[in-house]
């Protein structure tokens, strides 16, 4: 299942997906990173957000923007440690498997 990391605030406005942390900020203006971004919440797998926009995307398309907000460290794969110990991981950037 894949989710916006807790230590960040993402926001699609007007298409545009906004990445905000106290450390810094980041922004897609590809409209497509905007619709996955609204499905990226923590109940849904990579091939379960690809079939939901399989009637506004291309499901390759739908894995790349994934794959690109992951490698940003947007992005993390539950399950991740949870607790202080998950929130102090994720503030660092650390990636979990």
């Amino acid at each position: 299942m894949w989710r916006v990391r807790r230590t960040l605030d993402a926001r699609v406005v007007a298409g545009t997906l906004f990445v905000l942390s106290d450390a810094g900020s980041a922004f897609y203006q590809d409209p497509g990173y905007g619709t996955v971004a609204g499905l990226v919440d923590g109940t849904r797998s990579a091939g379960q957000i690809a079939e939901a926009l399989a009637d506004q995307m291309d499901g390759a398309r739908v894995l790349a923007v994934l794959r690109r907000l992951y490698r940003d460290g947007h992005i993390v794969r539950d399950p991740v440690p949870t607790g202080p110990a998950g929130l102090y991981v994720e503030g660092l950037g650390i990636r979990t498997r």
